[in-house]
């Protein structure tokens, strides 16, 4: 009896080798699934999926953002975190076009008109503003001749007087050269009165003008805040990372109005497949909004590099795999 327990047991514990050994060198012959959804599962293997036109990204548009959004992360890892691969189970990245890129594309459009407005009543302004100091000169020099003007007729009434009161001083020479005097400073005040008249109707013209600037820029005032209400609603889903035990990986953009917000999408995803959560760094990658309202704001560009809370968010998952310079399998 003991020596058949004997056999039994020696025969389970090399039943228990060989399946050992066997799943060793099937381990060798087919390494862990890349695709598995674990942290810092790397490198992650991923691959563009269906664009739909309505985004307005050309396919090599979106594969640019693609290697963009990646060399962030792979930026600060000596270990290959992100593969471009055409492998069946790679993580597909696919642009759906539904209200929210919609939206987008409506507020990109009216952000546009606004950007043109602004444009318009800056030049307007700066016109104004020109003209102005066209005015301010031009009636500089009305009063400069004016006073000239006025001492030259005073000067010229005290002559008349002086002539006037001494009866043995008159000659006819002094007579004819005070009334060519007078009659050309009668002349000069009637040019300073063209030159008042018209000074005035371009003050008016002026001040016309500044009206109209006054309310293009208290509707743009209105349309601004519309604007700004209309990006006051509660924050829309940009992407979404998502996993299936039997597809794998997967990254759906739901709204980028440019081209450097799609690389933040795809950058923010990326952190999610590599199994970071989000940060409360604002203008992080990983934060949970790319500003408040979770759209970039206007002339924004895209992420340059990753913030300390995304470096240190990355070392947490990924620090023993990053430290040993882990590489494609």
């Amino acid at each position: 009896m003991r020596r058949r327990t004997s056999r039994f047991l020696a025969a389970g514990l090399l039943a228990i080798g060989l399946a050992l050994l066997l799943s060793q060198l099937l381990r060798l012959r087919y390494p862990p699934d890349p695709y598995a959804h674990a942290p810092c599962a790397i490198p992650v293997h991923y691959a563009l999926g269906e664009v739909d036109p309505r985004f307005g990204f050309d396919p090599f548009l979106v594969e640019a953002a693609l290697v963009e959004a990646a060399q962030l992360w792979q930026a600060e890892s000596p270990a290959a975190l992100f593969i471009e691969s055409a492998q069946p189970r790679a993580m597909q990245v696919n642009l759906w076009f539904d209200e929210r890129q919609q939206g987008a594309v409506q507020r990109q459009s009216l952000r546009g008109q606004l950007d043109l407005a602004q444009r318009d009543l800056d030049e307007a302004q700066a016109d104004l503003a020109a003209w102005h100091g066209r005015i301010e000169l031009a009636a500089q020099s009305r009063e400069r001749r004016a006073a000239e003007l006025e001492a030259r007729l005073a000067q010229h009434e005290a002559a008349v007087a002086a002539w006037n009161a001494d009866p043995g001083a008159r000659t006819a020479a002094r007579g004819r050269a005070l009334e060519g005097e007078g009659a050309m400073l009668r002349a000069e005040l009637a040019e300073l009165e063209r030159m008042t008249s018209e000074l005035n109707d371009e003050v008016a013209a002026y001040n016309r003008r500044v009206e109209d600037a006054r309310q293009r820029a208290a509707e743009m005032r209105t349309q601004v805040q519309q604007y700004n209400a209309s990006s006051a609603t509660d924050p829309v889903e940009s992407g979404r990372y998502s996993y299936d035990p039997h597809q794998g990986r997967r990254i759906d953009v739901f709204r980028a109005a440019s081209f450097d917000e799609l690389v933040w999408v795809l950058a923010h995803e990326f952190g999610h497949a590599l199994g970071l959560g989000h940060v409360e760094q604002p203008g992080a990658v990983m934060h949970a909004l790319l500003h408040e309202g979770g759209e970039l704001q206007p002339g924004a560009r895209g992420p340059l590099a990753l913030a300390a809370a995304d470096r240190a968010a990355l070392a947490a998952v990924c620090g023993d795999r990053l430290a040993a310079g882990a590489r494609p399998e």
